[in-house]
């Protein structure tokens, strides 16, 4: 069911961003999500799906080792490529026109990566959702954005690549010029909500 499925991605990434904020345990892996995980991605599974958080069941064995599994992923994969850099898990993007502010979802260096756990693989929205973290942070952020890339925790699958490269590739222009861009066309008021 996908809002499970949504429910034990929340519940995995909250997990992470504990451990990786140094708010969790190290890197300890517990057999079950704690409470305050479970409560946490109840709360926004529930704002995002319009239900009562309390009509969102506990895991069961089959979710909990789902969980636990991304969860792992996730440690493993960041620990790994961040190569000692401070991890920053959701971090803010002041709004900028028609767009209000929003939360990437990991942070490290000059790289940015954001985090796709369904059953399918990386779609076009998944790069423009990128690429428009990267203009917001550029209007509004004094650190500068260099790698972009995309992480799933549930098959595996991880793409990099360099926020200059990416630009290029999407639009024949550099990063400067496509994120400038970017910013004048949400921010013009000629685009409608």
């Amino acid at each position: 069911m996908p809002s499970r499925r949504a429910f034990i991605n929340e519940m995995a990434f909250v997990s992470f961003a504990q451990v990786a904020s140094g708010e969790g345990r190290g890197w300890y892996f517990e057999e079950w999500p704690s409470t305050e995980v479970v409560d946490s991605a109840r709360k926004t599974i529930s704002r995002l799906e319009n239900l009562p958080p309390l009509s969102i069941e506990m895991p069961n064995k089959d979710e909990a080792e789902d969980w636990r599994n991304q969860f792992q992923r996730l440690v493993h994969f960041f620990r790994r490529i961040a190569e000692g850099k401070v991890l920053v898990p959701a971090p803010k993007f002041v709004g900028c026109g028609i767009i209000d502010t929003c939360f990437g979802d990991v942070l490290f260096g000059r790289t940015l990566y954001e985090v796709k756990a369904g059953q399918r693989p990386f779609r076009s929205v998944d790069i423009r959702q990128l690429l428009l973290y990267a203009a917001l942070n550029k209007a509004e952020s004094e650190r500068q954005l260099e790698h972009v890339g995309l992480f799933n925790p549930r098959t595996g699958l991880s793409f990099s690549i360099g926020l200059d490269e990416l630009c290029w590739e999407v639009a024949g222009s550099p990063s400067q010029d496509l994120l400038t861009e970017l910013i004048r066309l949400i921010s013009s008021g000629d685009v409608s909500r």
